[in-house]
């Protein structure tokens, strides 16, 4: 059986001063799944990006990060269900500590595990100073009530998207974003997910068209 330590493991206690000054100031408040209003919050830690599509809702997006904790394995899969439609287009994790290339992939669900359908993907460069990263990414459409899975590949020994309260969550793990492990023990996994909601449009008709020109065309008229 794979131990705990294997999969995500704990910084040595040396080094928990160095990264205290580099933690993230977030609200303690609300934890585990976050629902947000379009446009309520998210903001983007891209340097080039000033303006971009609104947070559209995250796994435990206000709980700060454990700073002991490190990836020690190369993939893992978490599970998504989003809560809305809507159309995907960044992913963000609380990374740093480390470099290399942080991939992101968004892939359907194949009874309980990632697919091989990889419906959009992105990548960035790991940046030291610990925070939320991200990759941008094509647009995906997601519908809500949809199992999906966000697979991600992280440099070794970087900092772990976990935090110390919140939501467990279950997750799979693996070596090359294509055989994946069985269910590991939960973590407080954090997330957060980017992208557009539609705006509802009531449907007309061409008979309602057409109706309502006549109607405008003949007020008044004898």
């Amino acid at each position: 059986m794979v131990q705990h330590r294997a999969i995500l493991s704990y910084r040595k206690p040396v080094w928990v001063a160095r990264c205290t000054a580099a933690m993230l100031v977030l609200s303690a408040a609300q934890p585990g799944w976050s629902f947000e209003p379009i446009g309520s919050g998210g903001v983007r830690s891209h340097a080039d990006l000033v303006q971009g599509t609104p947070f559209s809702e995250g796994l435990n997006p206000d709980v700060s990060v454990d700073d002991i904790r490190r990836y020690s394995v190369s993939w893992y899969a978490l599970p998504y269900t989003p809560s809305v439609s809507y159309r995907i287009d960044r992913v963000e994790f609380i990374h740093g500590e480390g470099t290399g290339t942080v991939k992101i992939e968004i892939r359907t669900d194949n009874g309980g595990v990632p697919s091989n359908t990889i419906l959009t993907h992105g990548e960035h460069q790991l940046q030291e100073s610990v925070g939320f990263q991200g990759a941008d990414m094509a647009p995906a459409e997601l519908t809500a009530g949809t199992p999906y899975w966000v697979a991600f590949q992280v440099p070794l020994d970087s900092q772990a998207s976990v935090g110390g309260g919140g939501v467990r969550i279950e997750f799979l793990w693996g070596s090359d974003g294509m055989t994946w492990h069985l269910r590991a023990p939960t973590e407080v996994w954090i997330a957060r997910f980017f992208g557009d909601i539609p705006t509802a449009v009531t449907p007309m008709t061409w008979g309602n068209v057409k109706a309502r020109y006549w109607h405008s065309e003949t007020l008044g008229k004898p």
